[in-house]
């Protein structure tokens, strides 16, 4: 139709750009339906019209300061129309809006008396000013990110009066301090609304890990599931058949943890070690030579900065597979080694169940497990107890699910619950408990912040063909994210409350059964408004 129209009215003669503008908006208008496709036309060719005339009459100001460009380094002079031509182009403002904007950017510029300015200042300007128009709608925060050079300086040469201690070792050591710096004003900015800064300073709550929010807290992996095909996730290629052999069994682990380390803030457990491995033990000389092979395998992931855990299941009942326990002996005995174990830095876990109470191996190699531990070697060694059923119990005594193929754990914060005494809040309990039921629901607002945040970072869209590393992420994000909530302070709570009272008599475990039960009822409540998977641990390292 347009072309037809064209060749109708210009004949030979070439039409101009705003002939053939013309003839499109008619062409929309004489066809049903479009007349607001033709109003949204006309409308983007005004801004486009309106756009180049101000980038035409960009006229850099010799006495203006110079603008560094943070994408390619370069210097240019000063010119407000570049300035005007930005706010159109990409917030879409009236000209006179932007107009108005860039002027006062240009006063607040001009009146710093610089001779270089960089674009990160201006955005900073400009985004002042827009949400002070109401352009940025929503909690805005600083737009800059940034690191005092001091702090950085002082982390590689502290002064002399502070610990030499204190200094990074490593240069992989200053690249994180600085990565995590940067990252935590990032969350506190950009992920947090102000209610849970302020509830964060107060110490009401504090967050683990706040400069990695792009990480998850903790993952959990089933050793026997990732020997599956494609290590037991679906539609994942990368990992090949099913492992039948005791060298790609041990590739595979040594693949995965690579992988999830770098999605990891604070751990990474590999459950059922022992099950998983010990069908394909076929002889001692298989046994002798594994858990060498395995430490070294492994030694690089310890400068990750992630916890690495090897859970062994072999005292707690679930001895179906036969060499369960001998190769627990045989990492254990390999852990005698303090430059060894140090060196790879993997923590051992051993569940124990009430089967080993009669087993004389189970009790062999538990005495074996308590001998290392007294030799003070630089590992550690976690106790669980655990019964015949895989079921366990968490802190407020009810049953917890069994780990699935693979746990994510999305965040973990702390509660202080003894938090409203130290700010004078009074001594009464209804008046405590309602304090903390406030803060518990800040705390879960912030947790279900962060779990949406490390959801949308690995589940955002890209056109790229996924990494194994990528692809992983992106399974162990769409798992079941958990949210785990630690109390800080039950003991001061309980005895502020019933100081009359020894720890081991029923008042003061009333107290604290109190605490806990209102606790449980309203994170219940908050989880399920929130539409996220919440628990309380008991308190932990870290």
């Amino acid at each position: 139709m347009v072309e037809y129209a064209l060749s109708r009215y210009f004949g030979e003669r070439p039409p101009t750009v705003d002939d053939v503008a013309h003839c499109i908006e008619q062409a929309l208008r004489s066809l049903p339906g479009l007349n607001e496709v033709a109003d949204a036309y006309v409308e983007s060719r005004r801004r486009r019209q309106e756009l180049a005339a101000i980038e035409d009459g960009i006229i850099f100001d010799a006495e203006g300061p110079k603008v560094a460009s943070r994408s390619d380094y370069s210097l240019h002079g000063w010119d407000r129309a570049r300035l005007e031509a930005a706010l159109v182009r990409e917030h879409g403002l009236p000209l006179t809006s932007a107009q108005a904007i860039a002027g006062v950017v240009e006063m607040q510029v001009r009146a710093l008396d610089l001779d270089e300015v960089s674009t990160s200042l201006l955005r900073e300007l400009v985004d002042a000013q827009l949400a002070k128009h109401g352009v940025l709608a929503g909690d805005f925060g600083i737009g800059q990110l940034s690191l005092p050079t001091w702090d950085i300086e002082q982390a590689i040469f502290p002064q002399e009066d502070t610990l030499s201690d204190s200094a990074l070792g490593t240069p992989r050591e200053l690249e994180r301090f600085i990565a995590q710096a940067v990252m935590r004003q990032f969350s506190w900015r950009r992920i947090h609304h102000a209610g849970v800064r302020e509830a964060t300073l107060d110490a009401k709550i504090a967050f683990a890990d706040s400069g990695q929010p792009q990480r998850f807290f903790r993952l959990a992996l089933d050793t026997r599931t990732l020997f599956e095909e494609n290590a037991g996730v679906s539609g994942l290629p990368f990992f090949g058949e099913r492992v039948a052999t005791l060298p790609d069994a041990v590739e595979r682990v040594a693949q995965v943890l690579a992988l999830a380390v770098e999605h990891a803030a604070h751990e990474v457990v590999l459950l059922s070690f022992d099950s998983a491995f010990a069908p394909l033990i076929r002889n001692r000389a298989d046994l002798t030579n594994l858990v060498p092979t395995v430490r070294e395998r492994l030694s690089d992931l310890a400068q990750s900065g992630v916890q690495v855990a090897l859970a062994f299941d072999a005292l707690a009942g679930r001895m179906d597979r036969a060499g369960s326990i001998d190769l627990l002996n045989s990492w254990l005995r390999e852990s005698v080694d303090a430059v060894e174990a140090a060196r790879t830095n993997i923590e051992t876990r051993i569940a124990i169940g009430d089967a080993s109470a009669d087993d004389p191996l189970a009790i062999a190699a538990l005495s074996l497990a308590i001998d290392v531990t007294l030799l003070g070697r630089p590992l550690l060694f976690r106790f669980e107890r655990a019964g015949r059923s895989t079921r366990r119990r968490s802190l407020f005594g009810e049953s917890i699910k069994s780990v699935r193929s693979v746990e994510v754990v999305s965040s973990f914060a702390t509660l202080n619950v003894i938090a409203p005494l130290l700010s004078g809040e009074g001594w009464e309990e209804s008046a405590l408990l309602n304090s903390l039921a406030t803060s518990l629901e800040t705390l879960m607002e912030g947790l279900s912040e962060r779990e949406g945040f490390v959801r949308r970072f690995h589940l955002r869209r890209r056109d790229a063909m996924p990494s194994p590393s990528e692809a992983l992420g992106r399974h162990w994000a769409n798992s079941s994210g958990i949210v785990e909530i630690g109390l800080v302070g039950l003991y001061e709570y309980a005895r502020a409350l019933a100081p009359n009272s020894e720890p081991t008599s029923e008042g003061f475990r009333a107290v604290i059964d109190r605490l806990l039960g209102f606790l449980k009822l309203r994170l219940d409540e908050l989880a399920e408004e929130l539409g996220i998977e919440a628990r309380f641990v008991g308190l932990k390292e870290g």
